[in-house]
């Protein structure tokens, strides 16, 4: 900006007698406004939140369209912009901070602070322009989005000029409106001396976004002292048209030391930012400079001295300070030194500053580190920058890019912490990309890498999550399997132990769930997953053929007994009471169980003389089918009392008419009651051919001809319902045929097998065999 000789020297008149305090940020017309400093104070500390709700009451306690309403909209808008620069992304903040102004001027556009205002809209885009940039400076050199951030720089340039221009064209008018009288005494009104004090403050925000402008390129290239000799230029051109003792006039010194240092005159930036500093030891804005020239000139030692905590006790902490403490530190160490050590303080320092300063002041931090080390081989950073470096890409568009990134990354990783860490940041990218299998396959192949890391089945189990809509039942049951066999000793074996049971009951494989309980390690099981265990296999167990269900007893009791404990006892006890043989209940003491139908169940099958055929009220009725089922089995595989066992039967089905009362009442001699209950289930189930062959067996094995013959009649029944010369049609004739010799009636058994195999044999050698053996 340039500004006519003339207008320098009014603004060295005002400055000289002004006590007006220019903020870094916007401009403040008073200095006695403790309101105003406690904002100042607040945003310096971080305490955003607070500086904000103070300028809603200001804003909502004072006068609507007054220059109290002006100052406080700007002083809400500085918070706005305090959020912005902390936050990740600036978007809301941005347009929150500009929107409250704007509309504002809209509704006021002849407002005398207008032209303050405007200022404070165009210092939020200089704000956001930051966050742009440091976006932009880790792209190619040829992409689109460092042309975009050049060219808003240059945009925010023109309409700062442009301001300046309306400022001194706002100085012309008030000057002509003077009286003469006045205007001889030389003296500008209170407004001119505002006016002139703002188009400082412009001059000096263009100054900073040439110096932005500057660090869009690498430190020493052409174009980054190009744009340091132009903020030079412009720095001092404005410093010499100040008096020594105006307020502004540091400020302009500052950005002349910090341009010196940038066009490489460290020795006169030395010189410079050390005058300064003799007025005020503990600015941290200036020791952060006078630490930056002594790293450029190796003087490490005093770069420290600067660093080094001032005697101000109240002095907030600093990011200038902070980012320079991280480039001394780099320097000081040199990326020669690749120790774990290392990488480990400056990524603890990266996170340090992101936690006091905000996502913005990070972002600077990790940029300073990445502009430092890289090119640099993966394994060689710590993952906290291979992780910022990726977190960049994913801003700028190219997720993709850096998931690969960071793949490679975890898999050339040493350390198996490291190689999580880059792993589930690498899928998480990924996940952005909306490529979730390759975020579960990263999340998968690392774990099984490092197998033995801490954190290594809570990430095998996580890839599982991520597919858990895409992968096939079948896939994702793979996979939980998987995590539970390697990990069987981990909690997050557990769990998937609890998908994977959910995902078989779901798909209605009972006996699949009660076998998952045992996948994992059993040894410190609670009582009430030990209790759940024993449910899925009573029930997979109770839903199995009748046949299958002692071998599967057996199974189950082995599984749940691989520890040893009161609870896993009991469910074992429970099971192979209701299910397993005679002679496997040996060693089971039915009283640890505590459930006394089950206590009077073990005594019945045992064959005791003392049974007492009361059933106890505590029977539980989902189970009473399953025990007499249990007993039938007894009863057909023993020389038990069958009397016994009947009445023990009738008892549990409760006037149930099935084929296991029925079978209790031939053992109670009462075929007739048993013909009975058969032919009404058969009559019931009219298209149920099972439990017609059942029924029929049933008859067919009693002691009774009449009986045999009522079981002979419903084998015909079947017969004739079944297509001729079928694999079912020949087993009902061989059942006929086997109670005809049953009976007694060898020979009519033998003529109607003879006719059978006339008339319509078999074509497998077996049954044909069976056939054989009927003659």
């Amino acid at each position: 900006m340039t500004i006519a000789k003339p207008a320098f020297m009014a603004m060295m008149m005002w400055l000289f007698c002004s006590q007006l305090v220019l903020a870094d940020d916007f401009v403040r017309r008073k200095t006695d406004s403790s309101a105003s400093d406690l904002i100042d104070d607040l945003l310096a500390r971080g305490m955003i939140d607070t500086a904000s709700k103070i300028c809603d009451q200001h804003l909502a306690d004072t006068q609507v369209n007054g220059d109290e309403k002006a100052k406080w909209l700007i002083e809400s808008s500085r918070t706005r912009i305090a959020a912005m620069l902390r936050g990740d992304s600036g978007t809301p903040e941005q347009l929150s901070a500009s929107k409250v102004i704007e509309e504002f001027l809209i509704s006021n556009p002849e407002h005398e602070r207008r032209l303050w205002l405007e200022l404070q809209i165009e210092l939020v885009e200089l704000a956001a322009t930051r966050q742009a940039v440091m976006a932009a400076i880790v792209k190619p050199p040829n992409d689109p989005a460092r042309d975009e951030a050049l060219k808003e720089i240059v945009r925010i340039g023109v309409r700062l000029r442009e301001l300046s221009q309306s400022i001194e064209s706002e100085i012309a008018i008030e000057r002509t409106q003077k009286v003469d009288s006045e205007r001889t005494q030389k003296v500008d009104s209170e407004k001119v001396q505002e006016l002139l004090a703002l188009a400082i403050v412009v001059a000096n925000k263009r100054i900073e976004s040439i110096m932005l402008r500057g660090e869009m390129f690498a430190e020493g290239s052409n174009d980054y002292i190009a744009s340091a000799n132009e903020s030079l230029a412009a720095s001092r051109e404005l410093v010499d048209s100040l008096p020594a003792d105006a307020p502004s006039r540091e400020d302009l010194v500052e950005k002349v030391a910090e341009s010196l240092r940038r066009t490489g005159e460290l020795d006169e930036a030395l010189v410079t930012i050390t005058t300064l500093l003799q007025t005020d030891r503990n600015d941290t804005s200036r020791r952060a400079i006078a630490a930056k020239i002594a790293i450029n000139q190796g003087d490490f030692s005093k770069a420290r001295q600067w660093l080094v905590n001032s005697d101000d006790p109240d002095q907030v902490p600093s990011i200038e300070i902070e980012l320079v403490r991280l480039q001394l530190a780099i320097a000081t160490a040199g990326f020669g030194n690749k120790s774990k050590e290392f990488r480990d303080e400056i990524g603890d320092r990266i996170e340090l500053i992101g936690k006091q300063f905000g996502a913005y002041s990070r972002r600077r931090a990790e940029q300073l580190v990445l502009d430092a080390v890289l090119p640099t081989s993966p394994q060689e950073l710590d993952p906290r920058l291979l992780i910022a470096q990726a977190a960049s890409r994913v801003r700028e568009g190219q997720p993709e890019q850096a998931a690969q990134w960071l793949a490679t990354a975890s898999r050339a990783a040493q350390d198996p912490a490291d190689a999580i860490q880059l792993a589930i940041a690498g899928a998480a990218a990924f996940r952005q990309a909306k490529d979730l299998k390759s975020a579960s396959a990263l999340l998968q192949e690392t774990s099984l890498a490092r197998f033995e890391s801490p954190d290594a089945a809570k990430l095998h189990l996580q890839s599982a999550v991520l597919v858990a809509d895409l992968l096939s039942p079948d896939l994702l049951i793979e996979s939980l399997e998987e995590c539970i066999a390697t990990w069987p000793k981990d909690p997050i074996a557990a769990s998937a132990t609890d998908w994977l049971i959910r995902l078989h009951e779901a798909r209605g494989n009972v006996l699949q769930a009660a076998r998952a309980t045992s996948l994992a390690d059993t040894s410190t099981m609670s009582v009430e997953a030990t209790k759940k265990a024993g449910e899925l296999w009573l029930n997979a167990i109770a839903k199995a053929n009748r046949s299958d269900r002692s071998p599967l007893a057996d199974e189950a009791v082995n599984s749940i007994m691989r520890s040893t404990t009161e609870a896993t006892v009991r469910e074992a006890a429970r099971l192979a009471i209701l299910f397993r043989e005679p002679a496997a209940l040996n060693g089971f003491d039915s009283k640890l169980i505590k459930e006394p139908w089950l206590e009077w169940l073990f005594e019945v099958r045992r064959g005791g003389t003392s049974t007492n055929f009361e059933l106890p009220d505590s029977v539980d009725s989902s189970l009473r089918h399953v025990a007499a089922e249990r007993l039938v089995l007894d009863g057909q595989a023993s020389r038990l009392d069958h009397g016994k066992l009947a009445r023990a039967i009738l008892l549990l089905e409760d006037n149930k008419e099935s084929l296991v009362s029925a079978q209790a009442w031939l053992w109670m001699n009462d075929w007739k009651r048993a013909d009975e209950i058969v032919i009404r289930l058969c009559q019931k189930h009219p298209d149920d051919l099972a439990i017609a062959r059942d029924a029929a067996a049933l008859l067919c094995q009693a002691d009774d001809k009449e009986a045999k013959l009522s079981g002979r009649k419903l084998w015909m029944i079947i017969s004739s319902r079944l297509p001729q010369g079928t694999a079912q049609w020949h087993d009902a004739k061989l059942a006929v045929i086997s109670s005809l010799r049953a009976s007694g009636e060898a020979k009519q058994a033998s003529q109607m097998a003879e006719y059978i195999l006339l008339t319509k044999p078999p074509s497998d050698a077996e049954t044909f065999a069976r056939y054989e053996t009927m003659k």
